[in-house]
């Protein structure tokens, strides 16, 4: 048996890895991105919240609306929108 630094190996098999696992915190700049989505993970999470399909179009309607719009934020070439306020929207049924 052999052994490396965090390894254990037996007839050059690896048994064991020996890993410290520290929590690093997120960068402001990515943990601020987590708060906004794309048209397509925003329908995603909408669909999931009220049990129906939702289509990405529906998201940009809703950041245009007069009312209570969805706040966006522009990354590149794409539009993101706020998890908080996707969170807090009240999708009704027609009819």
């Amino acid at each position: 048996m052999s052994s490396h630094i965090g390894h254990l190996f037996w007839y050059g098999i690896l048994l064991h890895i020996n890993t410290l696992l520290e929590a690093f915190p997120m960068p402001k700049k990515i943990q601020a991105l987590a708060d906004w989505l794309s048209a397509h993970d925003s329908a995603q999470l909408l669909s999931l919240t009220h049990d129906r399909p939702i289509d990405p179009k529906y998201i940009r309607r809703l950041s245009k609306r007069k009312m209570n719009p969805v706040r966006t934020q522009p990354n590149s070439n794409r539009l993101l929108y706020s998890r908080h306020d996707l969170e807090q929207i009240v999708i009704r049924k027609k009819g």
